[in-house]
């Protein structure tokens, strides 16, 4: 099996809503071209292994079948590096493939999506003295407002000492707006950026909460997933009066 086997990234993120009934954590579609097709979302509005495409709708579920059986077993999975990019592998214990990655750019973020790095992101994540759910402070994405992303204008990106892939949104002063969660891969991040870029214009999408006397606006995806928060207000007035939502 090869990357030809594979649809590209896109066409599996652009199915992020297709959740499965029958199999919790999963996206299950049937593409334009006929053939099933199945995806394991990372949670952060991008793909962490997608299936290839299969014949009939049996077919695809046993492929989701061997994923949940192997997903959590270190020993599964390998690297594979093609045309100067890499590919994380999971294997079943016949040693067939049965999902691969997207694309990264390194070893270290392909490897980023063994077991062992994904639970140790997630205790990263978990650490109340230094972050706000899976946010960094907000001093943190300031002192990277100079990191402006070429490619994307309007966001800084940059990669913390966690190892973490973090942006920041930034408004019409150049200010930061809005900050993301940690990413363990820069494509994944990517990602995140570009669905705050379909959806930062989208009212709709916009909502408030508060926690410990301080208030928050959060920015969703359609699909409901909160995919950028606010640094924190002192009041409701003050959040509801952010540029975003104003």
């Amino acid at each position: 099996m090869n990357e030809n086997d594979y649809l590209i990234c896109r066409e599996y993120e652009e199915q992020l809503n297709q959740v499965s009934s029958k199999y919790p954590g999963f996206i299950a579609y049937l593409h334009d071209n006929g053939k099933f097709y199945f995806a394991v979302p990372d949670g952060r509005g991008g793909i962490l292994l997608r299936s290839e495409g299969y014949p009939n709708e049996g077919a695809r579920d046993n492929g989701i079948e061997s994923v949940q059986k192997n997903l959590e077993l270190e020993e599964r999975y390998s690297i594979e590096e093609a045309h100067g990019a890499f590919f994380t592998i999971l294997k079943a214990g016949n040693h067939q493939e049965i999902a691969r990655s997207c694309p990264v750019n390194s070893r270290d973020e392909a490897e980023a999506i063994f077991p062992s790095k994904r639970k140790l992101a997630m205790a990263a994540g978990n650490d109340s003295d230094r972050r706000e759910d899976n946010y960094l402070a907000c001093q943190v994405y300031r002192d990277h407002l100079a990191d402006k992303s070429e490619k994307y204008p309007g966001f800084t990106t940059f990669t913390h000492e966690d190892g973490q892939h973090y942006f920041g949104v930034l408004d019409a002063k150049g200010e930061l707006l809005f900050r993301s969660e940690g990413y363990p891969t820069t494509s994944a991040r990517d990602n995140g950026i570009q669905s705050v870029q379909k959806n930062i214009d989208l009212e709709e999408r916009y909502s408030t909460f508060e926690r410990s006397g301080k208030h928050f606006v959060t920015l969703k995806a359609g699909n409901h997933q909160e995919i950028a928060r606010s640094c924190p207000y002192d009041s409701a007035d003050a959040a509801m009066c952010t540029p975003a939502v104003a």
